[in-house]
C-alpha cells in the first residue's frame, strides 16, 4: 500500500529557537510516536520515518510557520491528531494545523518575517533598500559580495517603543533562497557597525507561494 502524505504546520518559539533543525526533526519524531501516529517506514536494513522540514531556519530565529511533511501509512482525522500531537509536544512548539498538501516543497516562492533590532527608527532604512544592496553572501565558493535587492519581494520599517520593526517577504525558492539575517547584515553595513553590534530578534511569520499566496 502506497504511503500517504501529513503536512504539520507548527510554530517554534521562546528558548527552542536555539534547538537545531537535526534536533528539531528528532523532537517532531518523538512527539509523534507519543501520539500514535501511523508512521510509514522506508524499507531496507535501517527502517526510519520519512520526515522533511520545509526552509530550515538558522539557530536563534523563531517561527509561526515551521511547514513538516511526513508519510503515514493512512490517513488520520486532521484536528483530533494535531490535538494529540499538540499533548504529546511542549507548550513552545504549538502545532497549529495538519492537513494534505497540495504543493510540493519545491514550489514555494517566498516567505515573510519580522525582524525586530534594538536602533532607533530612520528614514535611511527604506531609502537603503530603495536600489542595489550588497551584501557579502555566502556561497559555495566562498563569500562573495552580492546584491540582495532581487531577492526582497518588499520590505517595510516602523518605529517601535524601544527600536524598529522590519517586515520584510523575502525570497525562497530553491535557486534563490534569501537568509533574513542579510537584511541585519546590510543595516550593520549601511551604519559602519561590525557583526552583532546591537540586539536584534527573527520571526518567520508565513511561507509563500511563488505567486505570493500562503503556501499549501
Amino acid at each position: 500500500m502506497l504511503p500517504h502524505t501529513l503536512r504539520i504546520r507548527f510554530a517554534k518559539r521562546g528558548k527552542l529557537k536555539f534547538i537545531s533543525h537535526l534536533d528539531l526533526c528528532r523532537t517532531m519524531q518523538a512527539a509523534m510516536l507519543r501520539a500514535n501516529l501511523p508512521l510509514w517506514y522506508t524499507e531496507g536494513y535501517n527502517p526510519h520515518p520519512r520526515i522533511t522540514i520545509a526552509l530550515p531556519l538558522s539557530v536563534g530565529c523563531e517561527s509561526e510557520c515551521e511547514l513538516l511533511d511526513v508519510r503515514v501509512t493512512e490517513l488520520p482525522d486532521f484536528a483530533q491528531t494535531a490535538k494529540k500531537l499538540g499533548n504529546a509536544t511542549v507548550p513552545e512548539l504549538e502545532i497549529l494545523e495538519i492537513y494534505e498538501p497540495i504543493a510540493k516543497f519545491s514550489d514555494i516562492g517566498f516567505a515573510e518575517y519580522k525582524i525586530y533590532f534594538d536602533l532607533p527608527y530612520s528614514d535611511d532604512y527604506p531609502a537603503l533598500f530603495s536600489g542595489q544592496v550588497i551584501v557579502q553572501k555566502r556561497t559555495k565558493r566562498g563569500d562573495v559580495d552580492t546584491d540582495i535587492s532581487k531577492m526582497i519581494k518588499s520590505i517595510k520599517f516602523e518605529a517601535e517603543s524601544h527600536g524598529t520593526l522590519c517586515r520584510a517577504v523575502l525570497s525562497a525558492s530553491p535557486d534563490s533562497y534569501l537568509n533574513p539575517e542579510y537584511i541585519v547584515r546590510a543595516i550593520e553595513n549601511s551604519r559602519g557597525m561590525d557583526k552583532n553590534s546591537f540586539e536584534y530578534s527573527i520571526c518567520r511569520m508565513n511561507i509563500l507561494d511563488k505567486s505570493g499566496k500562503t503556501f499549501r
